[in-house]
């Protein structure tokens, strides 16, 4: 009986460590679950830093100054409102810089209101379009804004490619709602227009398909457009470039062009070996016998002026200019010899150089 009851307080003594053990566990889980949570609440509420590689910031900077206006040479259309006595309303107005003016174009006219009013075609020299911009209606003031109609849908597309009446989804720079307001809109490139080709002409659509096509004027149904400008790269790397590529750019046209003039001087002036002072002391066989020729050719070709004598008496002398082999000063021609570098005189006579001085 002694022993029964050693056994069963051996068997409450175990029960009670094993119950002891667990819930040491439970709470030891209990706070590190606790200790976790608010670890990771401190981590989340602290702001983390992250280093921008300079490769990042270089392309975001280069991107915000890639962009620039590229020039519009011309804006065309046919047809627009008759001038009155303080204004007109050709397409030009779009591109002088002065939201004052506008083309204009009256809807109530049947050939204009229609479903697709092809509108001003602008001439540029574009090789990748980033954005287009527009000021919509008469921005003269607010009374002229609002009397007159504005354009709430438009499709803005490049001309060069159209094969058929309207243009492909590839030739679509915008298409899309525009603002009822005079500040300038930026309308942003389609995704799916192909900047891989130039661009050379530009073109607007404005449409009733939709219902609301137009905002409508309180007194007018004239269509007013204020100003249009493209940006993009005009250069035809097929990328956009910075300031100081597009400086380097307007660099080497520039010298291109110094070439280009020297060059066109050059071969106004002739060859270098034609300065100085040519001679020929002969005698000449001639279907009336022998003549004793006593020739001379002075040639200043920096001043390209030429001064020719023939026994004493002056034949030519003034400027001179060159067509082909042939110099020519007034009503004399001397024919050049350009392999060995000699001035004919005729028959098979030739000059010799006694000076690369003139006179």
């Amino acid at each position: 009986m002694s022993q029964q009851r050693q056994q069963s307080q051996k068997n409450v003594i175990s029960a009670f460590w094993i119950f002891a053990t667990l819930v040491i566990v439970v709470i030891a889980f209990g706070f590190g679950l606790y200790f976790h949570t608010l670890s990771s609440k401190k981590n989340n509420s602290i702001p983390i830093e992250i280093e921008e590689s300079n490769d990042s910031k270089d392309e975001k900077s280069e991107f915000q100054t890639n962009a620039h206006e590229i020039s519009i040479s011309k804006a065309e259309c046919g047809y627009y409102l008759p001038s009155s006595k303080v204004a007109k309303y050709t397409a030009d107005n779009l591109i002088d810089d002065n939201i004052k003016t506008a083309w204009a174009v009256n809807l109530d006219s049947p050939i204009y209101d229609c479903d697709a009013l092809f509108g001003p075609i602008f001439t540029v020299n574009c090789n990748t379009v980033s954005e287009v911009v527009i000021v919509n209606g008469y921005g003269k003031d607010e009374a002229s804004f609002f009397n007159n109609t504005r354009a709430a849908w438009i499709t803005v597309y490049r001309v060069d490619y159209m094969v058929e009446e309207f243009p492909n989804e590839s030739d679509i720079i915008y298409r899309g709602k525009l603002k009822d307001t005079v500040e300038s809109q930026s309308l942003v490139v389609s995704p799916n227009f192909d900047n891989s080709k130039p661009t050379n002409k530009i073109g607007l659509i404005f449409s009733t398909k939709n219902s609301d096509g137009y905002y409508f004027g309180r007194k007018w149904n004239d269509l007013c457009i204020s100003e249009f400008k493209v940006y993009g790269n005009s250069i035809g790397t097929g990328k956009l470039e910075t300031n100081e590529q597009l400086a380097n750019n307007e660099e080497w046209i520039r010298e291109e062009a110094e070439e280009n003039q020297m060059r066109l001087d050059e071969e106004r002036m002739g060859p270098e070996w034609i300065n100085g002072i040519w001679e020929l002391n002969t005698t000449v066989s001639t279907a009336l016998g022998a003549v004793r020729v006593n020739a001379k050719v002075c040639i200043d070709r920096e001043s390209q002026q030429l001064v020719a004598t023939d026994c004493g008496t002056t034949v030519a002398k003034g400027a001179y200019r060159i067509s082909g082999n042939t110099i020519y000063c007034g009503d004399t021609y001397i024919d050049m010899d350009i392999n060995n570098q000699r001035l004919e005189y005729g028959n098979g006579y030739y000059y010799r150089k006694v000076s690369d001085r003139y006179l």
